[in-house]
């Protein structure tokens, strides 16, 4: 006798209370035969999202179920749930029933980095399986924890970079932090504490290679201590203003898509607040770990999203498409080959990593 199936019913969901998360974060993906969404999910001004949630949770060759009003188009409802079959689509007492076989095959694409990460590949360890975590602050986004224990690496599919470049990754992004002189000095003193940090365990760096400059703060202040920096970004202004500091600019463009010919070339390879950015972020620091040449430093501040504890944390934006806490990162630098020296969390929310490449 087969098993009898796992059922979740719909309940009723307040949007604006992140409901719907919570209660589907029980559940793993793929792990229920049969779910059910109500009448209700067509008021809910986020349904489409809400309904690709569901489908998470089924597995493949699942029944996905929607119950909703006669006057409902068919067309909006089936384009809402992409990888799933049509399997019934009938009328009855003032009520629209549509059924769905979720494929066995569904690999929604992702749309962030390379085309070959999936939304249901983890891009740091490579496993399949995911859990729903929470929906970002816009109530829209839903986030996705990888269920490996050694990985823990939570991302988001909704957005593409390639919107963030035509939208957000503009000069008023690096506006934003040239006008707060706050920032400015939280920087210069992040980049005076590394060089103390180097000076305890008796090193002299000669150079360092920068990936997302930001307003040059950093850059500038490594500069300044006798470092020759080089950088890379593809918003024209960031390159000018560390070029103002004495940072070498390497290349206006990509650094997921630029052929970087700088091999084992630098003493320190840099990543502030931009290893999140990346939908590929392990072939992103793998990229900057061969630029570094062996002994040679690896320096990585990123939210630490060990600290995340609802929708409303500060650092859920839309750019933000891979989120580490201290597990996650770790594994970055250990499967990159990259010993971990140090560790610092920074400013309540921040987390370093600072490696050696062996």
């Amino acid at each position: 006798m087969s098993p009898a199936p796992t059922v979740l019913a719909a309940v009723q969901v307040d949007p604006t209370r992140n409901n719907a998360s919570r209660s589907l974060a029980r559940f793993p993906s793929n792990s229920l035969d049969f779910v059910v969404a109500g009448a209700w999910v067509g008021l809910q001004v986020d349904r489409a999202n809400l309904l690709r949630w569901y489908l998470t949770v089924v597995r493949p060759s699942g029944i996905f179920c929607i119950v909703c009003s006669a006057g409902t188009e068919r067309n909006w409802w089936k384009s809402a749930t992409a990888g799933a079959l049509p399997f019934a689509d009938e009328d009855a007492d003032g009520m629209r029933l549509f059924v769905f076989v979720k494929e066995e095959s569904s690999q929604p694409d992702s749309r962030n980095g390379p085309e070959e990460v999936r939304r249901n590949v983890c891009p740091l360890c490579g496993g399949g399986e995911f859990d729903l975590l929470r929906l970002m602050k816009d109530l829209e986004t839903p986030l996705f924890t990888c269920r490996a224990s050694s990985c823990g690496l939570t991302i988001q599919r909704r957005y593409s970079r390639g919107e963030f470049s035509g939208t957000i990754y503009q000069s008023r992004y690096i506006e934003q932090y040239r006008a707060d002189p706050v920032a400015a000095r939280m920087r210069t003193a992040e980049a005076e504490w590394f060089v103390g940090w180097l000076g305890s365990q008796g090193v002299s760096l000669g150079s360092s290679i920068e990936i997302g400059l930001g307003d040059g703060t950093f850059s500038g202040a490594l500069q300044r201590a006798g470092i020759r920096t080089a950088g890379v970004d593809f918003i024209p202004v960031a390159l000018e203003l560390a070029a103002r500091q004495g940072t070498k600019p390497l290349h206006c463009g990509d650094w997921e898509t630029w052929a970087c010919p700088h091999e084992a070339e630098f003493d320190v390879g840099v990543m502030i607040h931009t290893i999140e950015h990346f939908g590929d972020p392990r072939s992103a620091f793998t990229k900057l770990v061969r630029a570094v040449r062996p002994g040679g430093y690896l320096y990585v501040h990123t939210p630490n999203h060990d600290h995340a504890r609802g929708s409303d944390w500060f650092h859920y934006w839309p750019e933000h498409v891979s989120l580490f806490g201290r597990q996650s990162l770790r594994r970055l630098f250990v499967s990159s080959r990259v010993e971990v020296c140090t560790v610092r969390e920074l400013y309540g929310d921040d987390l370093i990593f600072i490696g050696r490449k062996v």
